[in-house]
């Protein structure tokens, strides 16, 4: 495994819906993954959009904001964004954007 792959697979045993997983788990969650980034304001998700994917804040900080653009919570490493939506398949109940430049790992559904 690549140190790069290596550190990611240690974030990912902080998260702790995949806590208890094997190295070789980690290594199937981490190849269907894909790295994004985002800066300050720029929209991750959108309030009332389709909930297809999920993320995991690697560094950085997000604000989840409400329709009147009041911030309800600050979102810190290493934590995940938009897996409820992702499971139960229901819209999204709020906009999730960058306070500040931010790494996160992309899971996408598969139909």
């Amino acid at each position: 495994m690549a140190k790069d792959q290596q550190a990611l697979a240690q974030t990912l045993k902080k998260v702790p819906i995949f806590g208890g997983l094997s190295p070789s788990q980690i290594q199937s969650i981490l190849d269907i993954c894909r790295s994004v980034s985002i800066e300050p304001h720029e929209t991750l998700y959108t309030s009332n959009s389709p909930s297809d994917s999920m993320h995991i804040l690697v560094s950085g900080e997000l604000s989840v904001v409400n329709d009147e653009g009041i911030r309800l919570a600050r979102l810190y490493p290493i934590t995940t964004v938009g897996e409820m939506g992702l499971v139960t398949r229901h819209t999204r109940s709020a906009t999730v954007e960058g306070s500040k430049s931010s790494r996160l790992l992309l899971i996408q559904r598969v139909n």
